[in-house]
C-alpha cells in the first residue's frame, strides 16, 4: 500500500466510518434508554435480516448447522455461546443460526472499536450487541451480560475479540466471559464457525459469493462441573476453565475440518 493510499484509508476511517459507527452506537443507546431498542431490533432481525441472510446462505453457500440439539436443550433459560472468530461476518452467521433454531434473538459481545474500517461491521453493530470499550470485558459490560441472562437470553461471546488469521489459527481467548458464567451459573456451549475466513477473511475487501460455511454447537459445560468447590475466581481457575473451553472450540473446528477433508477425498476418488 502506498503512502497516498494509506493516507486516504486513514482519512476515510477517521472522518467518515468512525463517526458513523459512533453515531450508530449513540443512537442505539438513546433508543435503549427510552425502551424501544429491543422492539426495533426484533422487527429488523426477524422480518428482514434472518429471512434474507438464511436465503443468501442456503442458495449461495454450502451452509450447514449441526449440533442443534445441544442448543435447543438449554435455550429457554439462557446460556453462553463461546465461539471462535474468523471473520467480520461471523456474528451475522451465528446470529441467523440461533434465530433459525430457537426463534430467539441472541446478544453478541464485541469490542466497540472492532471493525471501524469494515462496512459489514456496521450491520453487525445494528444487531443486539453488548459493547465493551476494551478487548477485555469492563464491569459495565459484565453487568449488562448478567442482566440479559436474567431475562433468559442467549449470549454469543467471541473471546479472541478480533478476527484471527483463519484456517484454525486461533488467537488467545480473553477470559472475561468466565466471570459472566460464574456469576450467572448458566451453561457454556462451545461453538465452532468454519469456512467464513475463506468467504470474508480479514484481508479480503469484498466477500466471496461462493463458499463452504459450517457452524456447530457442542455439548454444554455446566456450572457444577466447571466451578466445583470454587468460592471465588482467581487467576488459576480462570486459566484452567479458559483453556478447557478453548480446547473444546478447537476440537469442534478440527472435527469439521476432518469431515470436509474426507469429503474431498471421496469426491476425488
Amino acid at each position: 500500500m502506498t503512502i497516498t493510499e494509506n493516507s486516504e484509508k486513514n482519512f476515510i476511517s477517521k472522518f467518515i466510518i468512525e463517526p458513523i459507527n459512533n453515531s450508530i452506537y449513540g443512537l442505539r443507546q438513546v433508543t435503549k434508554k427510552i425502551g424501544y431498542l429491543e422492539a426495533i431490533d426484533g422487527l429488523f432481525l426477524r422480518v428482514i435480516e434472518e429471512p434474507l441472510m438464511l436465503k443468501l446462505l442456503t442458495s449461495n453457500y454450502q451452509f450447514e448447522i449441526s449440533g442443534t440439539e445441544n442448543l435447543k436443550q438449554h435455550m429457554e433459560n439462557g446460556c453462553l455461546l463461546i465461539s471462535n472468530f474468523q471473520s467480520a461476518i461471523d456474528p451475522l452467521i451465528s446470529g441467523v443460526s440461533v434465530m433459525h433454531i430457537t426463534k430467539k434473538i441472541p446478544n453478541h459481545v464485541l469490542p466497540l472499536k472492532l471493525g471501524v474500517d469494515s462496512p459489514i461491521m456496521n450491520l453487525v453493530r445494528m444487531n443486539q450487541t453488548i459493547f465493551s470499550r476494551t478487548t477485555g470485558l469492563e464491569e459495565e459490560t459484565i453487568e449488562e451480560c448478567l442482566a440479559a441472562l436474567e431475562q433468559r437470553k442467549i449470549i454469543f461471546f467471541y473471546p479472541e475479540m478480533q478476527p484471527n488469521l483463519g484456517n484454525g489459527a486461533f488467537l488467545p481467548f480473553n477470559p472475561g466471559y468466565i466471570q459472566v458464567a460464574f456469576e450467572s451459573k448458566r451453561p457454556i456451549i462451545p461453538v465452532a464457525i468454519f469456512g467464513t475466513d475463506r468467504v470474508f477473511g480479514p484481508k479480503m475487501k469484498i466477500p466471496a459469493m461462493k463458499g463452504n460455511i459450517k457452524i456447530r454447537f457442542g455439548k454444554p459445560l455446566f456450572y457444577e462441573n466447571l466451578f466445583k468447590d470454587v468460592i471465588s475466581l482467581d487467576f488459576r481457575i480462570l486459566e484452567k476453565v479458559n483453556k478447557k473451553i478453548q480446547r473444546k472450540v478447537k476440537n469442534l473446528w478440527s472435527d469439521i475440518w476432518a469431515e470436509e477433508e474426507d469429503k474431498k477425498k471421496k469426491d476425488n476418488s
